[in-house]
C-alpha cells in the first residue's frame, strides 16, 4: 500500500505572498493530475525561499508520483536537513525508500515519523505497511491495530489488517473488520473485501463486488488494475477462461513497470564471468559453515511457497517466507561500488563475506535446524550465497514453462524485479535468462543443491517430500504431508492453496488457454525450451 505523504505540513511564515500562491496552485495542479505544470510551480517557489521545505516537500511528492525516485530523494533528504524534527520529512523519505524495495532504510524513515507523531494514525500505518512488505507480519498487524486504536475508521489501516487477517486464513474475522467501513467508498477497502470474499467460498458475491467497483466512476488507474487482476483471477476460478485472460491483459497495460531487456541479458552475461569456474577457484569464502540456511528458488509461481509450507511443517525446519536480507546485501555492495553488486564481487575478502554472511544470519530462527529462505528471484544471487554461505542448501523449483507464463502474467505483481511479468514477451526473455543462470550455477557451484518439479511434486507427494527432507539431512515427519494444517501467515499469492490439501487443478492449466498462449507456446517449441506436453 503506498504510505500517506500530504502536503502543507510545515506551519512556518512564507517568505512571501507570491510563495504562497505557488504553492496552491501547484497543489491545485497535482490533484487534478497535472504534475509537470505542479513542479514547476514548487520549483519556482524554491528559488523564492530556498530555506523553506514546504516547496521541497510538495516537489518530492510529485517527483515521486512521476516516478522520478532519484530526484524524490534528494527532495526529501534536503527537507530532512532542513526541518529534522518534521515528520512528514520523513515520511516522504521513507515512502522514496519503500517504493525503490529499500525496506529497511524506508522502516528506519517510519519510525522515525513514529517517535515524532505518537498519536498519528497515518504514521502507525505507514509504519505497518513496510514492516508487511518486510514479512514481518505480527509487528505489522500490531502497528495497523495501534493505528485503529488512534482512529477506529482509519482506511488503510483497516485495509492493511483485513490483508494480513486474511493470509492467515481469518477469513471471517477480516470481514467482520471491515464491516466498519460499510458503504465507505475506497478502492483499497473493496478490494480487501472481493479477496477474502473469494478466499472464504463466496466467489460468486466477489465477482460482483469487483464488477460494481470497475464500474463506479473515476477509479484510480491504480486502483483499477487491482481490481483488474482480482477479477481475472474470480473468473479463471469459475472457467471463464478467455474473459479472464482479457482483464490480466487490460490490467497488465495499466502502467506497466519499464523491464529492461537488454539490462537483464547483460546480467546473465556478467554473473556467469563473475562467477566463471575459473573465477570461482581464485574467489575467497567465508569462514561461516553454518547449514541452517536453505535457499528455494526457482521462477516466481513456480511452487516455491507450496515447498516451503510442506518443509515448514517439520518441527526442525522454519519457514522463513521471502526474506529481503539476500537483495539488502547486494543493493549495498552495488551502492559502494558505484553499479551492481558484481562489480564489488572482485574485490571481497573472507572478513567482508564473513560480515555479509553474518548480516544474513541475524534475525534467523535460533532454535530451527533449518531455515528457509523462499524469495524466488535469490537465483539470481547464487554466485554469493557460494561465496558468503558456503554450506547452505539450494532447493530449484521447476514447473511447466507455460504454467509458468501465465501464473506470472495473471498475477498482480509490483516491484522492480518483477517488471517483466506484464507483457509475455518479456515473460518469455526472462524465462530464458533464468534458466540459462540456473544451469550455470548447477554446472559451477560447490553448493548443495536439489531440483524438485511442481509436476512430480502434485503426483507423488510423499516421496518427493522424503527426498526433501533427506536432502536437508532431517529425519523424516509424517506432519510434512499435512502441511494445509500447519497455522502459519503466507505472505505471498500461493497464500490461499496451501491452506488446502494437495489438488492437481493448475497442472497444464495453461491448456485452458491455448489460443492466448499460442505465439509463447511456438517461440518456445522453436528454441529448446523443454515444453512438456
Amino acid at each position: 500500500m503506498t504510505p500517506v505523504v500530504t502536503g502543507a505540513p510545515y506551519n512556518g511564515p512564507m517568505a512571501a505572498d507570491q510563495m504562497s500562491r505557488l504553492l496552491a496552485g501547484g497543489r491545485a495542479l497535482a490533484e487534478s493530475g497535472d504534475l509537470d505544470a505542479a513542479a514547476s510551480h514548487f520549483e519556482q517557489a524554491h528559488e523564492i525561499a530556498p530555506g523553506s521545505p514546504a516547496p521541497l516537500h510538495d516537489l518530492g511528492i510529485v517527483r515521486l508520483r512521476q516516478g522520478r525516485h532519484d530526484d524524490a530523494e534528494r527532495c526529501f533528504r534536503r527537507v530532512v536537513e532542513l526541518a529534522p524534527e518534521s515528520a512528514a520529512g520523513h515520511t516522504g523519505l521513507g515512502a522514496v525508500f519503500e517504493s525503490r524495495d529499500r525496506l529497511a532504510q524506508a522502516h528506519a524513515c517510519f519510525l522515525r515519523a513514529v517517535e515524532l507523531e505518537p498519536g498519528s494514525a497515518d504514521a502507525r500505518a505507514n509504519l505497518a505497511s513496510v514492516l508487511q512488505a518486510s514479512g514481518r507480519l505480527d509487528a505489522a498487524a500490531s502497528a495497523y491495530r495501534a493505528a485503529l486504536e488512534r482512529q477506529p475508521d482509519h482506511a488503510r489501516a483497516l485495509t492493511g489488517l483485513a490483508v494480513l487477517l486474511d493470509l492467515a486464513g481469518r477469513h471471517a474475522e477480516g470481514l467482520e473488520l471491515l464491516a466498519r467501513a460499510a458503504g465507505r467508498a475506497d478502492a483499497d477497502l473493496e478490494l480487501a473485501r472481493v479477496r477474502l470474499l473469494e478466499h472464504a467460498g463466496r466467489g460468486a458475491e466477489a465477482i460482483g463486488r469487483v464488477q460494481g467497483l470497475l464500474a463506479s466512476p473515476g477509479l484510480p488507474r491504480r486502483a483499477e488494475r487491482h481490481a483488474r487482476f482480482a477479477l481475472a483471477g474470480l473468473l479463471d476460478g469459475v472457467g471463464r477462461y478467455a474473459e479472464a485472460f482479457a482483464e490480466a491483459a487490460r490490467a497488465n497495460a495499466l502502467d506497466p513497470p519499464e523491464f529492461e531487456r537488454a539490462a537483464c541479458r547483460d546480467y546473465v552475461r556478467r554473473a556467469r564471468q563473475c562467477f566463471s569456474r575459473r573465477a570461482l577457484a581464485c574467489l575467497p569464502r567465508s569462514a561461516n559453515r553454518s547449514d541452517r540456511p536453505v535457499f528455494v528458488v526457482g521462477m516466481p509461481r513456480s511452487g516455491t511457497t507450496l515447498v516451503e509450507q510442506i518443509l515448514a511443517s517439520h518441527p526442525e525446519i522454519h519457514g522463513a517466507g521471502e526474506r529481503n536480507e539476500l537483495l539488502w546485501l547486494t543493493g549495498e555492495l552495488g551502492t559502494r561500488a558505484g553499479g551492481d553488486y558484481l562489480d564489488a564481487v572482485p574485490d571481497l575478502d573472507a572478513e567482508a563475506l564473513d560480515n555479509l554472511a553474518d548480516r544474513y544470519l541475524t534475525g534467523a530462527e535460533p532454535s530451527a535446524a533449518r531455515v528457509i529462505d523462499k524469495m524466488p528471484v535469490n537465483f539470481r544471487h547464487l554466485g554469493l550465497v557460494a561465496l558468503m554461505l558456503p554450506c547452505a542448501r539450494v532447493i530449484h523449483c521447476r514447473r511447466h514453462p507455460l504454467d509458468t507464463a501465465l501464473s506470472c502474467f495473471m498475477h498482480d505483481f509490483s516491484g522492480p524485479e518483477l517488471a517483466f511479468a506484464s507483457r509475455l514477451d518479456d515473460i518469455a526473455l526472462y524465462y530464458g535468462a533464468y534458466r540459462e543462470l540456473m544451469h550455470h550455477w548447477l554446472a559451477v557451484l560447490d553448493l548443495r543443491a536439489i531440483e524438485v518439479d511442481y509436476e512430480s511434486l502434485v503426483d507423488d507427494l510423499e516421496t518427493q517430500a522424503r527426498r526433501l527432507i533427506e536432502f536437508l539431512g532431517l529425519d523424516w515427519d509424517a506432519r510434512c504431508l499435512r502441511f494445509n494444517e500447519l497455522e502459519r501467515t503466507v505472505n505471498t499469492a500461493s497464500q490461499s492453496q496451501v491452506r488446502r490439501p494437495l489438488y492437481a487443478t493448475a497442472v497444464g492449466r495453461h491448456r485452458h488457454y491455448a489460443r492466448e498462449l499460442a505465439p509463447l507456446a511456438a517461440a518456445w517449441a522453436g528454441a529448446d525450451q523443454t515444453i512438456r506436453p
